[in-house]
């Protein structure tokens, strides 16, 4: 998640309105050029400024950085949108008998604004209507942070354990993709998830998304979590426009 908006202007403008709320970099055959070196988009570049925290300057071919701190309404409503992508995308795997096995915020591409589901490397197709999924080769090295209790303990996987990961992709899209149990090592984290421990979710997630999340993706039991196209459903509605006067603090 980027938190920040980055409004570019053309190399040649003059300061704009006297502050530095703008960047000049140069662009070519899709790459961002400065200081000799290149990065492949605009976000690429601003985050490792930001990350070694290098100031650009007019000396550099470019104007300082100031960053726009986005609305707390605008950031809710970005990572929704990208919560509903990834739904729809689950949905259209689930739909036709594939499970991903991988979901996590790692393996989502944003493009124009939209979540695409990607790298399939750990995806199978269920054969003959399976609903579930066993691995054969024990020492594959698997996503722990990720993973349903049932795959923890018994590495059965079905469409409800990507269900189960969905939640724990939608603490990253809230939790500026941070490290899921940051704080654990991984067989803490084993111990702790099968025992019933989950995530708390973040401040600014939404009260309908805490719900999808809590109530929705993270029931031990698999047949308790609910369906892909169930949660794009929930997100889906929540999306619809409303009269103002009946809109009230998503945050809690």
């Amino acid at each position: 998640m980027d938190n920040f908006w980055y409004v570019l202007r053309n190399r040649n403008l003059e300061w704009w309105n006297g502050k530095n709320h703008h960047f000049v970099v140069i662009e070519q055959h899709g790459k961002v050029l400065i200081e000799g070196m290149e990065f492949l988009s605009v976000l690429e570049m601003v985050n490792y400024y930001l990350r070694e925290q290098k100031p650009i300057t007019q000396s550099t071919g470019a104007l300082l950085i100031t960053p726009i701190p986005k609305q707390q309404w605008e950031l809710r409503h970005e990572s929704v949108r990208f919560a509903f992508g990834a739904a729809k995308g689950l949905e259209y795997l689930h739909n036709n008998d594939c499970i991903h096995r991988d979901v996590a915020a790692r393996n989502c591409l944003v493009h124009n604004g939209e979540v695409k589901i990607s790298d399939f490397g750990l995806s199978r197709e269920l054969s003959n209507r399976a609903k579930k999924y066993k691995i054969k080769d024990q020492n594959q090295r698997l996503p722990v942070r990720w993973l349903a209790p049932e795959v923890l303990s018994s590495a059965t996987y079905s469409r409800k354990s990507d269900v189960f990961s969905y939640g724990i992709l939608l603490w990253e899209i809230f939790s500026d993709a941070a490290l899921p149990y940051a704080d654990m090592t991984l067989i803490e984290v084993i111990t702790k998830v099968q025992a019933g421990y989950r995530l708390s979710a973040p401040d600014i997630m939404p009260k309908f998304v805490r719900k999808i999340m809590m109530d929705q993706c993270f029931p031990t039991l698999p047949d308790d979590r609910s369906t892909m196209t169930q949660i794009r459903q929930v997100i889906e509605e929540e999306m619809e426009p409303r009269p103002s006067s009946s809109r009230h603090d998503e945050k809690k």
